[in-house]
């Protein structure tokens, strides 16, 4: 078993799937790395547990996870500018969520004004 806890800002909204009979919520944390890497983390949050993500995981959050992560690999085609055909691999990494932690609520600061401290 391939375990792992990451942490990390989240690319955009986590999104309700069904797969077959099944629900779930996906959604990418942008880890930063020194020297200006990041890496881009595929989670998944299956069964009843999704309603609570949808609510609470929202772009740019910091959030924190743990679970079970396997490595993807899938191939593309695609035509260059010389008509050559071209296979691109791309890896990635996907987990499986088992821990989640819910992101700190933003207080909105809503300026006030005081008149009394105006002098004229």
């Amino acid at each position: 078993m391939f375990n792992v806890s990451i942490a990390g800002r989240l690319t955009r909204d986590a999104e309700y799937k069904k797969v077959g009979a099944y629900d779930l919520a996906e959604f990418t944390i942008a880890v930063s790395h020194p020297r200006d890497e990041t890496s881009f983390i595929k989670c998944q949050v299956w069964g009843k547990r999704y309603e609570s993500i949808l609510d609470a995981y929202k772009k740019g959050c910091l959030v924190c996870v743990s679970g079970n992560a396997k490595y993807t690999e899938y191939t593309t085609e695609f035509t260059n500018k010389e008509g050559e055909t071209k296979q691109n691999t791309t890896k990635s990494l996907q987990v499986s969520v088992n821990e989640f932690i819910f992101p700190e609520k933003r207080q909105q600061q809503t300026p006030t004004m005081e008149t009394a401290d105006i002098p004229f």
